[in-house]
């Protein structure tokens, strides 16, 4: 996978998640219970 294709689906993971960063995006799945933070 190319660098600009991971970005891609990163941004649009992100875009689905309705937040801007990643950070906010892994506060979001830690809060969920989906990751162990």
């Amino acid at each position: 996978l190319s660098e600009r294709t991971v970005e891609n689906h990163l941004r649009s993971a992100r875009r689905r998640l309705g937040v801007t960063t990643t950070a906010q995006a892994i506060r979001m799945a830690i809060r969920n219970g989906e990751i162990d933070g």
